[in-house]
């Protein structure tokens, strides 16, 4: 089950998926517009815990800027 950690809207949600954390991005382009999805390392998520959103400022830059380079969830 996803179950909602952290968010700020339309800037950045945090799930827990099976004792994973992921990290959604919402970008609007390109249409029809993509939640952009990363599976936070064991790292990242020891980090986010214990200091916040953050400690991921580096890799929601890259989210927003190599989409493609993620999982995309398109909103259609």
């Amino acid at each position: 089950m996803k179950k909602l950690i952290e968010k700020e809207d339309w800037m950045y949600y945090v799930y827990e998926v099976n004792d994973k954390l992921t990290l959604e991005i919402p970008i609007g382009s390109p249409p029809p517009g993509f939640d952009v999805i990363h599976v936070m390392t064991e790292k990242e998520k020891s980090d986010f815990l214990s200091s916040g959103i953050t400690v991921l400022e580096k890799r929601i830059r890259d989210m927003k800027e190599n989409f493609n380079s993620y999982e995309l969830n398109p909103w259609r």
